[in-house]
């Protein structure tokens, strides 16, 4: 009996032909999350995407990230290259809030990932007066 084998193809939205084991968004995460300002200071956050995939679907991946806060990342896409499996960015966010971050595999990267940074206002020191009861 002879074997047949074919090859899936998938069309992605740009037009591109990719084989149907591509590579893909696997993991997005924050660090630290929650993030404080630091009196006037905004916070920095390290923003970490993981792709998956057989190493030569990986070759040439790019993910774009939106750190949610109506900015742009920096840099604004992410190669991914031949070998790499895991890349980092930092993004400094100016007011306290939540924030919807999403990673976006583009160019040979399928799939995307959200998560939530929360960056808390500087701690706000307060004193107060006791009165003290004379005899």
């Amino acid at each position: 009996m002879k074997k047949t084998t074919a090859a899936l193809l998938l069309t992605l939205s740009a037009g591109y032909f990719v084989p149907a084991a591509f590579a893909g968004v696997s993991k997005l995460s924050v660090s630290p999350n929650p993030a404080r300002f630091a009196g006037s200071t905004a916070p920095q956050i390290f923003i970490t995407v993981t792709i998956s995939g057989p190493s030569g679907a990986r070759s040439g991946c790019e993910v774009t990230v939106d750190p949610g806060d109506g900015s742009a990342a920096t840099p604004p896409r992410i190669d991914f290259g031949a070998v790499a499996r895991t890349k980092t960015i930092q993004h400094i966010y100016q007011t306290p809030g939540t924030y919807r971050i999403r990673a976006t595999g583009v160019r040979g990267c399928g799939g995307s990932r959200d998560v939530t940074a929360t960056v808390l206002p500087a701690p706000v020191a307060t004193t107060s007066m006791l009165k003290m009861k004379s005899k």
